[in-house]
Parts: C-alpha cells; structure tokens; sequence
C-alpha cells in the first residue's frame, strides 16, 4: 500500500493536487492536520471541501484529524466514506489499524484545539483500548500506525528554531508502550524528518504549505519512507 502522508497546510490546498499528478499511485492521503491559515480556524470547513474534492477527482480518501489552529466541529460534519474522521477514534484498512489525536499539547498562543499531556495519554489509551475490545479476534498481522498533530518529545520532529524540544511526552510514552509500526506528525514545520523511537519509525512530513510532503510504502516484507518536496 502507497501512504501519502501530509501536514500544516495552512490553506494551500492546491498543493495537494500537484502532489497526486506527480505521485499518480497513491492509495490513501494521510492529513495530520492544521488545514487552516493561522487565526483563521473558520475557513475550515471550506478549505476541507476543497481537499475531499482532490480527492473524488484522483479516486483516492483521506484519513485526517484536526490541527491545533482548525476548528474540529468542521471536521466531524464532513465525515463521509472518502473522508475518514480519526481524531479519539480507530480505523482498520485491510491489514493496518490507524489510531489518530488531533490538536496540540498547550502552546503559548492560545489557539483552538489545545490539550494537556494528561488529556492526550487518556485519550489515546481509551482509543487503543476500545481497538482491542471490539476486535473479537487480534490479527497479528495488523500494523499498527499512529496518526496525531503533535509530534512525540524529544525526537527530531519536535525542535523548534531554538533548539528546544516541544513534542508531548505521553505520545512519546504511547509510542514507547503500544509500539506502533509508525508514528505519523506534523505541527513543528522546521523539524521536518523520519526518526526512530525504538522500532517504531516517525514522520514529520513538514508543511505541505510549503510543499513538503512524505510517501510511505507499506508491505510485508516492512516499510519504505521518502520525505519529498513539489
């Protein structure tokens, strides 16, 4: 299965259209979030629309969640079977189960989706938890793939301009517990990268505003990830 993985697009939503004449091969769009220009969380659901048109036009869906600066009540109307909401919920794809948690650890600026470091441990455990309590019967041959705004601490996706680290500690603690075959972010546009947490592989695909994007190969003989630029 071909990923594209993309993040922060902050209202280039044309963008993406380049994206899948290039990469014409593409199975499933992976958003990880922030599809508003910032301080304009209301041309969300707007710019959304745009995105779920792409993707009809290229025969393509889209799993995503809400980015700190989107207004979430946007994304819950959308929902549709191209559009797969992610944000506390599970969603399992022939053999690969993602797990998503929109919005951000607490920033500075106050923007619209914040949530403490307890709220985002909380709330991907009871997602994980419910995946195996529906599940009647584990494949163990699912892959499980983590898709959240914010990037785990202290990795190469969460380093700001400074130096300083500002990823969430217990999506770190999540990714280190469940050991995901992947960890796709966004939110931290200068740290754009694949990193390893343990065997778990992370992406931060870097803005898409700025024309960066990620492809992902998953197989099972593993997986193949290319950090690319439009």
């Amino acid at each position: 299965m071909k990923l594209l993985v993309v993040s922060d697009i902050h209202g280039y939503v044309d963008k993406l259209k380049d994206i899948l004449i290039k990469e014409n091969d593409v199975e499933m769009i992976i958003f990880t979030g922030d599809i508003a220009p910032y301080r304009k969380h209301f041309e969300t659901i707007n710019l959304l629309n745009k995105l779920l048109t792409i993707a009809r036009e290229f025969n393509t869906y889209i799993i995503a969640i809400p980015g700190n600066v989107d207004y979430i009540n946007h994304y819950e109307q959308l929902e549709n079977p191209i559009f797969i909401y992610l944000h506390k919920r599970y969603k399992k794809v022939k053999d690969i189960v993602f797990i998503g948690l929109g919005g951000s650890t607490t920033t500075p600026f106050h923007t619209m989706l914040e949530f403490s470091e307890e709220e985002i441990y909380k709330d991907l455990q009871s997602t994980y938890i419910s995946y195996i309590q529906n599940e009647k019967t584990l494949d163990r041959r699912s892959k499980v793939v983590l898709v959240t705004h914010s990037p785990p601490y202290n990795s190469l996706c969460d380093k700001i301009f400074t130096g300083e680290h500002v990823g969430s500690k217990a999506i770190r603690g999540f990714i280190e517990e469940v050991k995901p075959l992947l960890a796709l972010c966004g939110h931290v546009h200068e740290s754009r990268c694949i990193d390893k947490i343990s065997t778990t592989t992370v992406v931060n695909p870097g803005p898409l505003a700025k024309g960066f994007y990620g492809t992902i190969y998953i197989s099972c003989e593993g997986i193949d990830v290319k950090l690319n630029k439009i």
